[in-house]
Protein backbone atom coordinates (compact mmCIF):
# COMPACT_ATOMS: atom_id res chain seq x y z
CA UNK A 1 0.00 0.00 0.00
CA UNK A 2 1.15 3.30 -0.60
CA UNK A 3 2.46 5.69 1.81
CA UNK A 4 1.70 9.56 2.05
CA UNK A 5 3.63 12.12 4.28
CA UNK A 6 2.38 15.30 5.59
CA UNK A 7 1.62 18.32 7.70
CA UNK A 8 -1.97 18.57 8.67
CA UNK A 9 -3.99 21.70 7.71
CA UNK A 10 -7.48 20.24 8.77
CA UNK A 11 -8.42 17.45 10.93
CA UNK A 12 -11.45 15.87 11.49
CA UNK A 13 -10.46 12.51 12.61
CA UNK A 14 -12.10 13.02 16.34
CA UNK A 15 -15.54 14.43 14.88
CA UNK A 16 -17.04 13.82 11.27
CA UNK A 17 -16.62 16.40 8.71
CA UNK A 18 -20.65 16.98 8.16
CA UNK A 19 -19.59 21.05 5.81
CA UNK A 20 -20.84 20.58 2.43
CA UNK A 21 -22.99 17.34 2.71
CA UNK A 22 -19.75 14.78 3.82
CA UNK A 23 -20.45 12.56 6.52
CA UNK A 24 -16.60 11.45 7.01
CA UNK A 25 -13.54 11.30 9.18
CA UNK A 26 -10.76 12.99 7.03
CA UNK A 27 -7.43 15.12 7.13
CA UNK A 28 -6.20 17.53 4.70
CA UNK A 29 -2.19 17.52 4.12
CA UNK A 30 0.37 20.15 3.13
CA UNK A 31 2.57 18.02 1.06
CA UNK A 32 6.06 18.66 0.39
CA UNK A 33 7.32 19.22 -3.59
CA UNK A 34 8.58 15.93 -3.84
CA UNK A 35 5.20 14.54 -2.05
CA UNK A 36 3.20 16.09 -4.68
CA UNK A 37 5.37 15.33 -7.65
CA UNK A 38 5.05 11.21 -6.38
CA UNK A 39 1.25 11.65 -5.50
CA UNK A 40 0.49 13.28 -8.95
CA UNK A 41 2.35 10.38 -10.94
CA UNK A 42 0.11 7.92 -9.31
CA UNK A 43 -2.82 9.98 -10.66
CA UNK A 44 -4.15 11.56 -7.50
CA UNK A 45 -5.40 14.98 -8.05
CA UNK A 46 -4.16 17.65 -5.80
CA UNK A 47 -5.13 21.22 -4.69
CA UNK A 48 -3.16 23.74 -3.94
CA UNK A 49 -2.95 26.94 -1.29
CA UNK A 50 -1.99 30.10 -1.61
CA UNK A 51 -2.54 32.83 1.57
CA UNK A 52 -2.14 35.38 -1.13
CA UNK A 53 -0.13 36.35 -4.04
CA UNK A 54 3.31 37.08 -2.69
CA UNK A 55 3.73 33.76 -0.65
CA UNK A 56 4.21 30.10 -2.68
CA UNK A 57 1.41 27.68 -3.22
CA UNK A 58 1.47 24.88 -1.07
CA UNK A 59 0.04 21.35 -2.68
CA UNK A 60 -2.31 19.66 -0.15
CA UNK A 61 -4.60 16.48 -0.63
CA UNK A 62 -7.25 15.46 1.87
CA UNK A 63 -7.37 11.76 2.94
CA UNK A 64 -10.66 10.01 4.24
CA UNK A 65 -12.41 7.58 5.52
CA UNK A 66 -16.42 7.07 6.20
CA UNK A 67 -15.50 4.90 9.52
CA UNK A 68 -13.30 5.38 12.51
CA UNK A 69 -10.58 3.94 12.57
CA UNK A 70 -9.34 1.25 15.32
CA UNK A 71 -7.53 2.62 17.96
CA UNK A 72 -4.63 -0.16 16.96
CA UNK A 73 -4.62 2.36 13.06
CA UNK A 74 -3.41 5.39 14.59
CA UNK A 75 -0.45 5.06 16.41
CA UNK A 76 2.66 7.59 17.56
CA UNK A 77 6.08 7.43 16.27
CA UNK A 78 6.77 4.74 18.72
CA UNK A 79 3.89 2.49 17.44
CA UNK A 80 1.96 3.55 20.63
CA UNK A 81 -2.56 3.40 19.60
CA UNK A 82 -2.26 7.19 19.78
CA UNK A 83 -4.81 8.69 22.20
CA UNK A 84 -6.72 11.84 21.04
CA UNK A 85 -8.16 13.05 24.29
CA UNK A 86 -11.34 14.33 22.56
CA UNK A 87 -9.29 16.91 20.93
CA UNK A 88 -8.49 16.97 16.33
CA UNK A 89 -5.09 16.82 15.41
CA UNK A 90 -3.61 20.74 15.61
CA UNK A 91 -2.31 21.69 12.18
CA UNK A 92 1.40 21.41 11.49
CA UNK A 93 0.94 17.57 13.04
CA UNK A 94 3.48 15.81 11.01
CA UNK A 95 1.47 12.39 10.09
CA UNK A 96 2.22 9.18 7.79
CA UNK A 97 -0.89 7.70 6.47
CA UNK A 98 -1.23 4.18 4.09
CA UNK A 99 -3.80 4.33 2.11
CA UNK A 100 -4.79 1.57 -0.67
CA UNK A 101 -4.36 2.08 -3.97
CA UNK A 102 -7.98 1.83 -5.61
CA UNK A 103 -8.70 2.52 -9.94
CA UNK A 104 -9.01 6.21 -10.62
CA UNK A 105 -12.23 7.84 -10.91
CA UNK A 106 -13.12 9.02 -14.76
CA UNK A 107 -12.82 12.95 -12.99
CA UNK A 108 -11.86 12.49 -9.56
CA UNK A 109 -8.41 11.09 -9.98
CA UNK A 110 -7.06 8.16 -7.65
CA UNK A 111 -9.53 8.24 -3.98
CA UNK A 112 -7.18 8.21 -1.26
CA UNK A 113 -8.75 6.85 1.98
CA UNK A 114 -7.14 6.16 4.76
CA UNK A 115 -5.79 2.99 6.07
CA UNK A 116 -3.80 3.92 8.86
CA UNK A 117 -2.05 6.69 10.14
CA UNK A 118 0.85 7.49 12.33
CA UNK A 119 1.73 10.56 14.01
CA UNK A 120 5.57 11.27 13.38
CA UNK A 121 5.60 14.65 15.43
CA UNK A 122 2.74 16.82 17.17
CA UNK A 123 1.90 20.61 16.06
CA UNK A 124 1.61 23.09 18.80
CA UNK A 125 -1.84 23.55 19.23
CA UNK A 126 -3.08 26.99 18.69
CA UNK A 127 -6.15 27.07 21.32
CA UNK A 128 -8.29 26.02 18.72
CA UNK A 129 -9.57 29.18 17.12
CA UNK A 130 -9.53 31.11 20.21
CA UNK A 131 -8.27 34.46 19.84
CA UNK A 132 -4.89 36.00 20.10
CA UNK A 133 -3.95 37.80 23.76
CA UNK A 134 -4.46 41.54 22.91
CA UNK A 135 -6.93 41.48 20.05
Amino acid sequence: MPLSTGKIAFSNMVNKDTAFGKDEFNVTLQLEPEEATLLSSRGVKLKDYQKDEDTPAIPQRQFKTKYALKPSDIVDAEGTPFDFEGRELPRGTVVRIQWPEKPPHPTGGVPTYISKMRILELGESSGDGAFEEGF
